[in-house]
């Protein structure tokens, strides 16, 4: 949400806004180059929420008046609303030349750097902010989410438990803090060559796990808190000390409605034979069955996990009970068109992902998959097409480029 940033009015603001619409109009024509008459009329626009003709009449108003803060405020904040950003941030900074002063400016600009993803420069205005105004919180919030896409963990750590600080009712930041700590834990891990079981590293895994609690216990339902939690048993070796979260895992998991599959992903990611332990997953989605046996995440979390260990037949008939209980969960058709594939019945498959894209058209990695099953079928212009679907819904993902390439090269 953008913040309010107006300076005192001129001399004549109000009697200006007493007018009507009509009153400003018929001034208009009688003095088209008082800027006055079309800022107020743009703000009567505005509040009439005519948000097009309230641009407008600000528009004019800088155009007579360049130095006019208030229009380039609220024409700024119009550009915001409708997700205009580039044009937002062009209005704010030239707000902030024109009065460095205004602080409230710097959060919105903050904002429209954040929305850009220009993460490092929405920070140094976060922090102008949250040196004035030490006690809001949602710049603690923004200034952390852009520290994690910095990649700067610690800071983002920090910045969450300023924010927690401030509220410690909101679930999400414990998420975000979680995350964090999660993430710096596995990237020292591996930049150090370290085991999991790291003395000097397992605390922050250890917190990030306390924070996901924190997280259901606040709110219940928590699906991304409930995927993170299953994402760290996937990642832990089977003799990481474990087992009082392990069993907190258990006691919430028959809280969690339905997982979605961006939420589930990960598990075909983690590479589980040998090196991770399975049993615990099956006993949390076993538990997680028992005690929620209308659950359809159940039963596609414990046919995911039995794709990645080459047990397609499990996972088709974990599949099958997930889609009677949810005939529109998208991922039991992915998964299932992924245990189809593993058997190497390919028509059953290519239907599976058809029905899966039908539910969720902007899945990106569910029109790769159809590809390579088109691909291997030695249907070359569907599988281009279903791979170039996945690069526009996600283009910074190699390995689908990669599949337009070798197409391509045949």
């Amino acid at each position: 949400m953008l913040l309010t940033g107006n300076l005192l009015g001129q001399a004549n603001s109000n009697d200006l806004s007493k007018l009507s619409i009509k009153e400003l109009s018929d001034s208009i024509r009688a003095k088209p180059s008082n800027s006055s008459f079309y800022y107020y009329r743009g703000l009567i626009n505005l509040n009439a929420s005519n948000q097009d003709l309230a641009l407008d009449d600000f528009s004019k108003t800088i155009k007579l008046d360049p130095k006019d803060i208030n229009a380039y405020i609220k024409r700024g904040g119009i550009y915001y609303q409708k997700k205009k950003y580039d044009q937002a941030l062009s209005d704010f900074v030239a707000t902030i030349q024109l009065n460095p002063d205004l602080v409230n400016i710097y959060y919105n600009r903050g904002l429209c750097y954040f929305n850009l993803k220009r993460y490092d420069l929405a920070n140094k205005d976060f922090t102008t902010y949250i040196s004035r105004n030490p006690q809001k919180l949602e710049p603690y919030k923004l200034r952390a989410i852009s520290y994690q896409n910095l990649k700067h963990d610690s800071l983002a750590i920090n910045d969450f438990t300023s924010a927690i600080k401030l509220n410690d009712t909101i679930h999400t930041l414990y998420i975000g803090r979680g995350q964090s700590y999660y993430i710096l834990w596995n990237r020292r891990s591996i930049n150090y060559k370290l085991s999991p079981e790291s003395a000097n590293y397992r605390w922050k895994v250890e917190s990030g796990v306390e924070d996901f609690f924190k997280s259901l216990s606040l709110n219940p339902k928590s699906f991304h808190a409930y995927s993170c939690l299953i994402n760290i048993v996937f990642t832990l070796k089977e003799d990481f000390a474990f087992e009082n979260s392990y069993a907190k895992i258990l006691a919430n998991s028959g809280r969690i409605s339905r997982l979605d599959g961006k939420s589930l992903k990960s598990l075909e990611e983690s590479k589980l034979k040998a090196s991770i332990g399975t049993t615990r997953i099956f006993e949390i989605l076993d538990r997680l069955i028992i005690i929620n046996p209308e659950l359809p995440a159940g039963y596609t979390l414990r046919a995911a996990t039995n794709n990645v260990l080459d047990k397609a037949n499990e996972a088709i008939k974990d599949c099958n009970k997930a889609i009677a209980l949810d005939s529109e969960y998208d991922y039991a058709y992915f998964v299932r068109a992924d245990a189809y594939k593993k058997l190497e019945q390919y028509n059953q498959s290519l239907n599976d992902l058809t029905n899966a894209i039908k539910l969720k058209p902007n899945a990106a990695h569910y029109y790769n998959s159809r590809g390579e099953i088109y691909k291997v079928l030695g249907k070359r212009d569907l599988a281009l097409k279903d791979f170039l679907q996945a690069v526009k819904l996600e283009p910074k993902v190699d390995s689908y480029q990669k599949n337009i390439d070798e197409i391509e090269k045949k």
